[in-house]
């Protein structure tokens, strides 16, 4: 080598990793100036696109790094390129004297390799929610070596949540979201060694506030208004029996008889969520839900209050059978019998309109007596059956 030719020392690596630093030093004149390049595949890498070299040195006494070196000493970050591998890259030094003269180019050459490790963007999680975390970039060279921590980005505490996992699709194993945290993963490459890293800071989103009645049993035409208590809500939905409820705006309801769940949810919408659907999509919203089940009523549950007599006698007082509950039953039919089972009173739908007064199918007068009567409430319940006493 010409005058002031150097020597490379300190350990060359075979393989480079991107997110990384490494250190090179030569040794050439005490008063020598020497720069250096990179060169990628044969092209020099003036842009800094694999690399950025860092000019300086540590200072024995300090351990620090200093800048004020005549080039003898550098570190090179190594940058990400996604999912490169095996590129071929090349530090040259160049040594020039004090007197002009130049050493020859001092090479080494090195294997480059960038695997791609990324959490993604989205960084909102619903509060209250378990979240799963995966790999975006769809590499899939990382065998068994994840490793996943957690810390809260308030209080400042920290865990290590996976020690190991055997795939890079992880689920994050940990209880549920309450506040900010920030979760890292580091994953060792096989064939190169390389060990990347990816960290996200998730931030907890509000949720709504939902509470509702208990179940319930309606009856007949008897309805029941749902007013639950929500907080504040971008959004309010109803579903019936799982279906949505388009044409029911508010967070009000008049609900009907008839056996059916009612589910009320409430939602805030927020863009980059992790949290996902039910069919394994992103979701843009944060919910909270409330149902009541609405039950049909059994034969038992509802007292009819039948009247044991009456007396149509005229003096407007008890002249009729008055069965009032029965107004819940528009479809109800009642049959009064004698007690030789003559049919002589039967009514579809039983109101104030069309009361029994004690007289027979053709209007005659009955006579005082037990009559039996059999009223169907047409709700799926049984019949109900007894005796009722005409006094005149």
């Amino acid at each position: 080598m010409p005058a002031g030719g150097g020597n490379l020392y300190a350990t060359v690596p075979p393989n480079v990793c991107s997110q990384h630093y490494d250190e090179f030093a030569i040794t050439g004149s005490p008063f020598s100036n020497v720069t250096w390049s990179l060169f990628v595949n044969g092209v020099e890498d003036v842009n800094k696109n694999y690399g950025e070299i860092i000019y300086g040195g540590e200072k024995p006494s300090l351990g620090e790094w200093d800048p004020n070196r005549n080039g003898d000493t550098i570190r090179v970050y190594w940058k990400s390129k996604y999912k490169e591998q095996n590129v071929d890259v090349k530090l040259v030094a160049h040594e020039q004297t004090v007197g002009g003269c130049l050493g020859d180019a001092v090479e080494v050459r090195m294997k480059y390799y960038s695997p791609d490790l990324d959490l993604g963007q989205r960084d909102k999680v619903c509060i209250g929610s378990a979240i799963e975390l995966q790999n975006v970039s769809d590499d899939k060279f990382f065998n068994d070596s994840y490793k996943w921590g957690m810390s809260d980005i308030t209080r400042g505490y920290y865990s290590s949540l996976i020690a190991e996992r055997k795939n890079d699709l992880s689920i994050l194993e940990t209880e549920k979201i309450y506040g900010d945290i920030k979760v890292s993963v580091e994953a060792t490459q096989a064939e190169s060694g390389c060990v990347v890293r990816d960290t996200i800071a998730l931030f907890a989103q509000e949720v709504p506030v939902v509470d509702m009645a208990a179940d319930a049993k309606l009856c007949g035409t008897d309805a029941l208004t749902l007013d639950p208590l929500v907080g504040y809500a971008d959004e309010t939905r109803w579903y019936e029996n799982g279906v949505w409820m388009q044409d029911k705006l508010g967070p009000i309801l008049d609900v009907s008889a008839g056996q059916k769940e009612i589910k009320f949810e409430a939602r805030n919408y927020y863009s980059g969520l992790i949290n996902k659907d039910s069919d394994g999509s992103f979701a843009d919203f944060c919910a909270a839900t409330a149902v009541i089940n609405i039950l049909n009523c059994g034969y038992y549950d509802v007292d009819y209050n039948i009247p044991v007599a009456f007396t149509p006698n005229g003096d407007g007082v008890n002249d009729t059978w008055e069965i009032r509950s029965l107004a819940s039953f528009p479809d109800a039919t009642v049959e009064i019998y004698t007690r030789w089972g003559n049919l002589v009173f039967k009514a579809n739908g039983y109101h104030s309109g069309n009361y029994w007064n004690g007289t027979d199918t053709k209007g005659n007068q009955l006579g005082m007596d037990s009559y039996h009567f059999m009223i169907d409430l047409h709700n799926g319940s049984p019949k109900l059956i007894g005796s009722v006493t005409l006094v005149r």
